[in-house]
C-alpha cells in the first residue's frame, strides 16, 4: 500500500510495529512510496541501525516510477544489483518493475543470494501475459545465477500479483519453479484461520506474495503474519495494525542450512595491541589478531596500516590460523614466523620494521588483498599528536576515510571506532584490548565500548570478559527537560553505550537527598545504541510509544526543576552516571548530553562539561543550536525497542 503514506503516520506506526515484532534477519519490502528513500531509511535508522539496505527505484525504462523496492539485511550486503528493462539490451528485458539481487554475507555458512520482484497486476490477458513474461525472465536470470554460484543459497520473494491455484489467472508461479534453479513454494498459512491469502481484499482463491527457497534451504517454520483473525495479539497490537500497516500480509519463513550445503568461514578480529611505547621499546610491541569464525584462513600477504603509510606484510610465506586461535604480529626475523597455529594456538608472526604506530592518535586496519577487514582508531583524550591537527593525519581525517571505505567494500566489515585514552601521551605497559561477553565471545560493535585500555597483556590468550560485577552498565543520562510547568511534559532521556543488552527494570533515579522510585519493570531490556525515556506521570496506559518505538517508563517522582542532582543506580545501588544542575533551562530548552561530532558518541566523563542546552528529543539524538536560536543540523533516530510492563 505504497509503504508508507508518510512517515509517522498510522501505517507507518503499523509497519514499524510488524517488522520489529516479525525481528527477520532479512526483508523485502514492494512498494515503496515513489522510489522515495526517506520511508525506508527512516525504519532503518529508527529501529534497524546495523542493518544494511539496498534500495531502488525509477530507473529509465521502468514500466511503473511508483512502486519500488528494497532488502535490507541485518547481515552484510557484499554485492547488490538490479535488472532493468534500458540496462539489460541486448537481453531485451521487459520487466515492469527492477528486479532486485543481493548477495547477503552470512556468518559461518555459504552466502545468501536473494532476489526480490513486483509482477504485473491486473486480471485481463494481456496482464496475465505480461506476469508470465516476467516470470520467465525471472527464472532464466535465477537459473544462470545457480549454474554459476552452485554453492550459495537462493531466495526469491516478492509481490507477484498471481496465484498459483487461480486457473486461467496466470501460469507465473509455474513457470517460476520450473527450472534447475528448483524453487519450490511453500504452503504458509495464518496460524488462527489457516488462510494463505495475503492481499486482504483478494478476489482470487489464495495468495500474490511468496518466498521461494531453493534445495539449500531448509524450512524451519513460517506463516502469513496477520492481526485480525482471532489470535492472541501481541503487546501494542490491535486487530486493524495488519490492514494499517499494508494491503497485503507479510509472508516470514525461519530457514536452517541443510547440513549437507552448510560451508563455514572464517571470520578475523583485531583483539589486542600495545603500540603505545616509545621508540627505545619498539620491540616490545605487538598486535592480536583472532579467528573468531569457523575455519582456518591464511594470513599471507596480509597487511596492517594507519590509511596514511605504505601497509606492512604481516606473512610473506603460508601463516594458517585456526578457528579460536590467536596471530601475534611483532617486531623480528620474518624467518622466525610460524606456518600454523595448530600446535599450541598460537601462530607468531614477525616483521623486519617497526610497527609505526603513533601512541596519541592513529589508526589500525587489518587489510585482506588490499581490502580493510577490521581496524580501530584512537586518541589520547581528544589530543591529535604534533602536527597532526593541521594535516592529513588526525582523527577528523579516519572518519571521513572511514564511510567512504565501508561504502567501497559494501561487506561493512570494516569495524573501526574511536578508543580515547586519558593521560600521558606514551602510555607504556599499557595495551588496548576488545573485550568479550559473557558468554566468551568478543564484542563487535563497532564502538569505543568494545575497548578497554589495562597494563595486563593477555598477549595470545582469552581477554578479559566484560562481567557486570566487575564492569557496571555504561547506561547514560543523556537529556533532561524539567522547564515546563505542565509537567506531564518534562522527562529525562538515558542511553545505553554499552557493547551488551542491558536490563534497567530494576535501575533507579535518584534526587540530591536520595530519594527516587525503582523503575520496577519486568525485562525492560535496552539494547546497545537504544534510548529509553521517563516521564513523569501517574499515567500507566500505552507505554509502548509505538511511533518512536522508545523503551518508556513512567514514574510520579521527580527531581526538583529548579535545582538538584539526578544519580542514576544500577540495580545493585551502585552509581552509574549522574548529573548536577543549579537551575534549569528556559522554556522548551532542556539539558543535552554533548554529542561528539568527530566520534558520534556521547561525552563520558561525567563532567557538567559535557552537557549543553538543545531542543528537546525524547528517545532521539540530539539538536545542536547555535547562537541566535536558530536549528543548526539534526541526527536521525537510532535503533530503539518496545518493551511490556506488567
Amino acid at each position: 500500500m505504497r509503504f508508507a503514506k508518510d512517515i509517522d503516520d498510522e501505517q507507518y506506526d503499523a509497519l514499524a510495529r510488524i517488522t520489529r515484532y516479525l525481528d527477520a534477519d532479512i526483508y523485502c519490502f514492494q512498494e515503496i512510496r515513489g522510489g522515495n528513500p526517506d520511508i525506508i531509511l527512516q525504519l532503518r535508522d529508527q529501529y534497524f541501525k546495523n542493518y544494511s539496505v539496498f534500495l531502488v527505484g525509477n530507473y529509465p525504462g521502468d514500466k511503473d516510477t511508483f512502486h519500488n523496492q528494497a532488502i535490507m539485511s541485518r547481515y552484510p550486503i557484499i554485492e547488490a544489483q538490479f535488472y532493468s528493462n534500458i540496462y539489460y539490451n541486448p537481453f531485451i528485458l521487459d520487466f515492469t518493475r527492477e528486479l532486485l539481487y543481493v548477495l547477503i554475507d552470512v556468518p559461518c555458512a555459504d552466502k545468501t543470494a536473494v532476489f526480490s520482484s513486483h509482477f504485473k497486476q491486473g486480471t485481463d490477458t494481456l496482464e496475465k501475459e505480461q506476469r508470465e513474461k516476467e516470470a520467465t525472465m525471472t527464472r532464466d536470470i535465477i537459473t544462470n545465477y545457480c549454474a554459476e554460484f552452485p554453492n550459495n543459497q537462493i531466495v526469491m520473494c516478492g509481490d507477484l500479483n498471481t496465484d498459483d491455484d487461480a486457473g486461467g489467472y496466470g501460469n507465473a508461479i509455474t513457470i517460476l519453479t520450473n527450472s534447475s534453479a528448483n524453487l519450490r513454494v511453500l504452503n504458509t498459512v495464518d496460524p488462527c484461520s489457516g488462510y494463505d491469502t495475503t492481499w486482504m481484499n483478494a478476489p482470487y482463491y489464495r495468495r500474490f506474495d511468496y518466498q521461494f527457497p531453493n534445495p539449500r534451504l531448509v524450512v524451519s517454520s513460517g506463516m502469513v503474519f496477520r492481526t485480525d483473525t482471532g489470535c492472541p495479539l501481541p503487546d501494542g497490537f490491535s486487530t486493524a495494525t495488519s490492514t494499517n500497516a499494508s494491503d497485503h500480509f507479510p509472508v516470514w519463513q525461519n530457514y536452517i542450512l541443510s547440513p549437507a550445503f552448510a560451508t563455514n568461514h572464517a571470520r578475523i578480529l583485531v583483539t589486542e595491541m600495545d603500540v603505545w611505547r616509545s621508540s627505545t621499546h619498539a620491540e616490545d610491541e605487538f598486535i592480536e589478531l583472532y579467528n573468531a569464525g569457523c575455519i582456518a584462513e591464511n594470513l599471507q600477504n596480509w597487511a596492517v596500516s594507519d590509511i596514511d603509510g605504505d601497509p606492512q606484510i604481516i606473512a610473506t610465506n603460508t601463516a594458517i590460523i585456526q578457528p579460536g586461535d590467536y596471530a601475534v604480529i611483532s617486531k623480528g626475523n620474518p624467518a622466525n614466523s610460524d606456518i600454523n597455529s595448530i600446535d599450541d594456538g598460537i601462530l607468531n608472526l614477525y616483521i623486519t620494521d617497526n610497527l609505526d604506530f603513533t601512541s596519541t592518535d592513529d589508526q589500525l586496519e587489518l587489510l585482506k588483498q588490499g581490502q580493510p577487514v577490521d581496524g580501530v582508531i584512537w586518541n589520547n583524550g581528544g589530543t591529535m599528536a604534533s602536527g597532526n591537527a593541521s594535516d592529513f593525519d588526525s582523527m577528523a581525517e579516519f572518519m571521513w576515510k572511514y564511510p567512504l571505505l565501508r561504502n567501497n567494500y559494501a561487506s561493512n566489515e570494516y569495524n573501526a571506532r574511536t578508543v580515547k585514552v586519558t593521560g600521558k601521551n606514551y602510555a607504556a605497559g599499557e595495551s588496548l584490548s576488545r573485550w568479550r561477553d559473557e558468554n566468551g565471545n568478543y564484542v563487535d560493535s563497532n564502538r569505543k565500548v568494545d575497548w578497554y585500555v589495562t597494563n595486563i597483556f593477555t598477549k595470545g590468550a582469552d581477554n578479559f570478559v566484560k562481567s557486570f560485577t566487575d564492569n557496571p552498565a555504561e547506561i547514560l543520562l543523556t537529556e533532561v527537560f524539567l522547564a515546563e510547568n505542565d509537567l506531564s511534559e518534562h522527562f529525562i532521556e538515558l542511553y545505553n553505550a554499552d557493547c551488551r543488552p542491558i536490563d534497567i527494570g530494576n535501575f533507579s533515579l535518584t534526587n540530591s537527598q536520595g530519594i527516587g522510585p525503582v523503575f520496577s519493570t519486568t525485562n525492560a531490556w535496552l539494547l546497545p545504541n537504544q534510548f529509553s525515556v521517563i516521564y513523569f506521570t501517574n499515567q500507566t496506559t500505552e507505554i509502548c510509544a509505538a511511533k518512536k518505538g522508545v523503551l518508556t517508563i513512567l514514574s510520579s517522582e521527580q527531581p526538583d526543576p529548579a535545582a538538584d542532582i539526578i544519580t542514576l543506580r544500577d540495580d545493585s545501588g551502585r552509581i552509574i552516571n549522574s548529573f548536577s544542575y543549579n537551575d534549569s533551562s528556559q522554556t522548551g530548552i532542556s539539558w543535552n548530553r554533548y554529542l561528539n561530532d568527530l566520534t558520534a558518541e556521547f561525552e563520558n566523563t561525567d563532567s557538567n562539561d559535557n552537557w549543553i542546552p538543545g531542543i528537546p528529543t525524547p528517545g532521539a539524538f540530539p539538536e545542536t543550536i547555535p547562537e541566535g536560536g536558530t536549528l543548526l543540523f539534526v541526527i536521525g533516530y537510532w535503533l530503539l525497542v518496545v518493551w511490556q510492563r506488567r
